[in-house]
């Protein structure tokens, strides 16, 4: 596609953005506000610090702290004061985060009182779990099969304990910034297959497997769905919502991470802006909003069968991404005419946006997911790319100014080198900070300089051998050959650290021993003059990182291709789900076997690939099979269409018997 054309196609999916934004509205409506002002007893019981909200039974219950109490809210009346300054005062001390469980149980985590409250409505409370022990601060809970899952904001670790043994059954993570680590975490959310964690001080939604291996961090960036410290997670089984609060909005994300939505965004009191909301839930297909700051409960309708405009907010976020990925990646990697596959995905997403336009919403999804692969499968190849095409720019740079080591400079001469390897290294700076763009400016404007200073070390090398003859030539020339062997051995260490940090990527370990031996070699004996042995010792570490590097590609291919075999297969699930749920096509075995090649696919690729077959395999008989229910659905309706008219005719017929009897009579 040409530029002029790619110009056209970000034109119209801009168009598109502008209807999402007159139309997200549209996901959320209002329907009422929750302030406690209704008053217990007849006492106005206004909420002054509230943390978390539970829903459930008809009835909301709201944790304050400063109350030091729950309160239970039938429409905006709080007909119940658990704690708090009523009779039952002093059961809690900082009640924050609140599980629900039919028919009318609420536990309460308290952080003071280092444990969980059960309450059973009308008015019996007791103190359950093994977690009254001094350290800890539960501020999080979930329960289910008789298995209580607590997030401690103390150690940052999430505990399990069997609710009716009161066992200790294990506990996982910890503090930290580590994918395995949390920091300052608030909520806990568990679906079917997954558990979530508003991981605060991270700035990010932790998704884990339900037995917490680590899967994805949401919220980083992804589609324009960056967080600001999240503190609570809820779910409806069609999306995930997230409250994040120094954003003063919820963010609803799609089950692949990418926002769908978002409600607020401005800081206010209106309908439809908030102060630090805290917590989220799910009742009856209303969303519930703690806006802490604002002391009110804001609820809301979720719309959630607007196709059109749940597909036009996943084209927005999704068209942010793509954008990011087209200016700091690929229009980099043209400036420096470095070849890339062709990128579809603006023009994935202008179809998909004219698709939404014509109603066909099976077209736009189909899009959507087309654009979502080819984005998640060429960016990571591309970078890599466009990494070590800088790299070696920045290494030939770099070479070119040691082939003059060791000359005597005067003070400007001096002057002009340190300005030229300052920028080199800005260079790198921003390159290893991936800020791809930055990193390859720098290196434009260093191209005539470096030209430039080259001639001038040619010329005091000219004047060194040539003459000026109190110079003896044969200093100057092991100079430069020592300079050069160096300059070599630093670039051969850059890649070496470029292929380390590859491996890390591909869940692997290099060993490097043998080339960095081989380096320290080259550079030591460099130092003593020895530059044919160095040289010797140069090229045989040369050899090694060939050929490590090659495998580092073959390897690299390998989870490539098995990426983009996944990514088929989901967007080929994704496809048809809607047509094999109307069917009864069980997805599941599927969606596990995906699953599980994606946990695969670095530590094992191939092995990846072999799971994807045999979900192919099963896609394949689920469209088998939806296709036969169809066509004996499509007969059955066609028989029963043909009955119809035999009797309508049967009926006119009969009619018209009479009418004509009627007429003799």
């Amino acid at each position: 596609m040409n530029d002029g054309r790619l110009r056209f196609a970000f034109a119209a999916v801009l168009a598109a953005l502008i209807l999402a934004g007159a139309v997200q509205a549209d996901i959320f409506t209002f329907v009422a506000q929750y302030t406690g002002s209704g008053g217990y007893n007849g006492a106005n019981a206004t909420f002054k610090d509230p943390r978390a909200i539970a829903v459930g039974g008809g009835k909301l219950y709201v944790s304050d702290q400063t109350l030091e109490g729950v309160y239970v809210l039938q429409n905006d009346t709080v007909v119940r004061e658990v704690g708090g300054g009523g009779v039952t005062a002093g059961i809690f001390s900082r009640p924050y985060g609140m599980f629900w469980m039919a028919p009318g149980t609420l536990y309460v985590a308290d952080q003071n009182k280092a444990g969980v409250i059960q309450y059973v409505e009308p008015s019996q409370w007791s103190r359950i779990g093994p977690l009254a022990t001094s350290g800890r601060a539960p501020i999080a809970i979930w329960i289910e099969n008789n298995t209580m899952y607590m997030l401690d904001a103390t150690s940052e670790m999430v505990m399990a304990y069997d609710t009716k043994t009161g066992l200790n059954l294990y506990n996982n993570l910890g503090t930290g910034v580590g994918t395995n680590q949390l920091l300052d975490a608030h909520d806990i959310y568990m679906d079917e297959n997954h558990i979530y964690i508003a991981d605060s001080g991270n700035d990010r939604l932790e998704v884990y497997d339900r037995n917490f291996t680590f899967i994805d961090s949401w919220g980083t960036g992804r589609g324009n769905g960056t967080l600001n410290y999240p503190t609570s997670v809820t779910g409806d089984g069609n999306a995930i919502y997230v409250a994040d609060s120094a954003n003063n909005r919820v963010v609803m994300f799609g089950s692949d991470g990418y926002p769908i939505a978002t409600l607020g965004g401005e800081q206010g009191n209106g309908t439809y802006a908030f102060d630090a909301p805290t917590s989220v839930r799910i009742s009856g297909g209303h969303l519930f909003v703690l806006d802490s700051l604002n002391r009110r409960v804001m609820e809301y309708a979720i719309n959630a069968s607007d196709t059109g405009t749940q597909i036009i907010a996943q084209i927005a976020a999704l068209n942010q991404s793509v954008q990011e990925y087209k200016t700091n990646v690929l229009d980099v990697m043209d400036a420096l005419n470095l070849s890339h596959e062709p990128f579809r995905g603006p023009l994935l997403l202008t179809q998909a946006a004219g698709a939404v336009s014509e109603q066909r919403y099976a077209d736009a999804a189909a899009q959507v997911a087309s654009a979502r692969t080819e984005l998640d499968t060429n960016r990571p190849v591309q970078e890599q790319t466009l990494r070590i095409g800088i790299q070696k720019l920045i290494d030939a740079d770099k070479a070119a100014m040691d082939k003059y080591r060791g000359l005597t400079l005067t003070d400007s001469q001096s002057a002009a080198q340190g300005t030229i390897a300052n920028r080199i290294n800005d260079s790198q700076a921003k390159l290893d900070n991936s800020d791809y763009a930055a990193s390859a400016t720098v290196l434009k404007t260093l191209g005539g300089d470096i030209a430039g200073w080259a001639a001038q070390m040619d010329a005091v090398l000219a004047n060194i051998t040539g003459a000026n003859t109190s110079a003896p030539p044969a200093p100057a020339e092991g100079d430069t050959r020592k300079a050069a062997l160096l300059g070599q051995v630093d670039a051969l260490t850059a890649r070496m650290q470029i292929m380390q940090e590859q491996a890390v990527k591909l869940n692997g370990n290099l060993s490097t021993v043998p080339i960095q031996t081989l380096l320290d070699s080259a550079r030591s004996l460099a130092q003593v003059g020895a530059y044919d042995e160095s040289n010797q010792s140069l090229m045989a570490a040369a050899g090694y990182v060939e050929q490590t590097q090659k495998e580092l590609q073959t390897r690299q291919a390998d989870v490539d291709a098995a990426l983009a075999d996944i990514n088929q297969a989901r967007a080929t699930v994704n496809a048809s789900s809607a047509t094999w749920a109307a069917t009864g096509v069980d997805i599941k075995p599927i969606a596990s076997r995906l699953d599980d090649a994606q946990a695969k696919l670095y530590d094992d690729p191939k092995a990846a690939k072999a799971l994807v077959a045999e979900a192919n395999t099963l896609i394949a008989a689920g469209n088998d099979k939806a296709s036969t229910r169809g066509f004996a659905l499509g007969g059955f309706g066609a028989g029963l269409l043909v009955v119809v008219i035999v009797l309508a005719v049967a009926y006119l017929l009969l009619s018209s018997r009479r009418k004509k009897r009627g007429l003799k009579g």
